[in-house]
């Protein structure tokens, strides 16, 4: 897989780029209702240090045999690890978003993301000695529904056909092309010019509703009533910030909200109540080995 590298100033699209590396099939699995290995997998051998004084980037490699992050810090892990957003960690360390961890582990095989997922987890618990306790909490939030003035117009929602899309497993072994489709459950961003561009691959709407999530900054829940799976294509303006937005700020929706309506036929509805969260009871920083 590509490296991945973000500074500070690009926080807000953390959850949004992982969800592509770990091909997310929507949050919170083995948690809020979705699908878990039985028995958590474990890494074979499993380093973790700190990362060196001034590190301010992170990096994801992710192979066959290894997955190696550096520069990554515990609650950008836990996001990772069960598929959420920032708010929706409660609690923590003092140290959960200032101290910086480089990790190497070994893979004795390749294994489905679910299955990764489930690693990166069992490794937390083991070695930062991480509980983690799921509930819900009242938070002010967006509904994704049908947009009235668009209703049944959808033509950036493409009914995906599952014998037409590319299977992760055989998805690295093609060519890599900027505009190349992603595999089958995967979503892939990227800017050019003065637009952000998005493109997913067989999906359902719930799984989309994470990624507005980690695009607004606010928790968006799916109440479309569009079943099955899709491919997205969308695309909206990079607004024109005097300067660049700090590691913790939302985005401004006004421009994602256009876009979902004119060519999603999509609307983004401000609604409050309960969302779930992750609260941390338990964190210790790890012994390096």
């Amino acid at each position: 897989m590509e490296k991945l590298s973000v500074g500070a100033s690009k926080a807000r699209w953390v959850s949004f780029a992982l969800a592509a590396i770990m091909g997310s099939s929507g949050c919170c699995s083995a948690v809020f209702g979705q699908e878990s290995p039985a028995q958590k997998p474990k890494f074979e051998a499993a380093s973790v240090r700190r990362s060196a004084p001034g590190t301010d980037r992170y990096a994801v490699r992710v192979s066959p045999a290894t997955m190696i992050y550096t520069g990554v810090t515990l609650r950008l892990l836990i996001r990772t690890a069960w598929r959420i957003q920032d708010l929706q960690i409660v609690g923590g360390p003092s140290w959960l978003d200032t101290v910086r961890f480089d990790i190497s582990a070994k893979l004795d095989k390749p294994h489905p993301p679910v299955e990764m997922l489930a690693m990166i987890q069992d490794l937390l618990e083991d070695r930062f000695r991480l509980v983690v306790v799921p509930d819900r909490r009242v938070q002010s939030h967006f509904s994704l529904v049908q947009s009235p003035s668009n209703a049944g117009k959808h033509p950036g929602l493409i009914k995906a056909t599952e014998d037409e899309c590319v299977p992760q497993t055989n998805y690295e072994s093609r060519p890599s092309k900027p505009d190349a489709a992603p595999p089958c459950g995967g979503v892939r961003t990227r800017s050019e010019g003065n637009l952000y561009q998005m493109a997913a691959t067989s999906i359902p709407l719930s799984q989309f509703a994470m990624i507005l999530t980690g695009v607004t900054g606010s928790w968006v829940e799916n109440v479309t009533g569009i079943e099955g799976n899709y491919d997205v294509r969308l695309s909206w303006p990079i607004p024109v910030e005097a300067n660049p937005p700090t590691e913790g700020m939302a985005p401004d929706s006004t421009f994602i909200a256009k876009a979902l309506e004119t060519q999603l036929g999509l609307k983004l509805e401000p609604v409050k109540g309960p969302i779930p969260v992750f609260v941390i009871q338990r964190a210790e920083m790890p012994t390096e080995n």
